[in-house]
């Protein structure tokens, strides 16, 4: 009961002040302290629930169950996030390859292009219809073309 106590007065002594500055929930880089306090919690939690198993045997029979579950689960994200990257690399090749065939000295005013696919876990600043954007800018350096997203 007082872990119980401490977890739940540490979660508002975390998010009160993301909560209060921000008027609503924070971005997920502020939530890594809420992870952390709560992988201790239940890490405790666990350990004082494990403690009450007389046969070892049964904990042995939660950690094999614990480790196929979580392999499981691994396996699965991993291939959904291969798939969803794959699909988001050929269609950000094809981008790049549309932009090269450009050449910058007769290239047309706009260029536009259709949006990309979801990144899934890769980070992907997509390029905007306001061709005054900051990503659309840095294109427009790099390669000397004016993007804009098609909608």
């Amino acid at each position: 009961m007082k872990f119980t106590i401490v977890y739940f007065i540490g979660l508002i002594i975390i998010l009160f002040p993301i909560a209060f500055i921000l008027s609503e929930n924070g971005p997920a880089r502020t939530l890594f302290p809420v992870t952390l306090i709560s992988a201790a919690y239940f890490a405790s939690l666990l350990t004082l629930a494990g403690m009450f198993f007389k046969h070892s045997s049964h904990i042995d029979k939660v950690l094999y169950a614990h480790f196929l579950i979580t392999l499981t689960f691994v396996c699965f994200q991993l291939f959904k996030q291969y798939n969803t990257s794959l699909i988001f690399d050929m269609q950000y090749d094809e981008r790049i390859a549309q932009i090269k065939t450009v050449s910058p000295g007769n290239s047309p005013e706009v260029i536009e292009v259709p949006p990309l696919s979801d990144p899934g876990m890769l980070f992907n600043a997509e390029i905007s219809t306001d061709t005054a954007f900051y990503v659309n800018q840095h294109w427009r350096m790099k390669y000397g073309v004016t993007l804009k997203l098609i909608r």
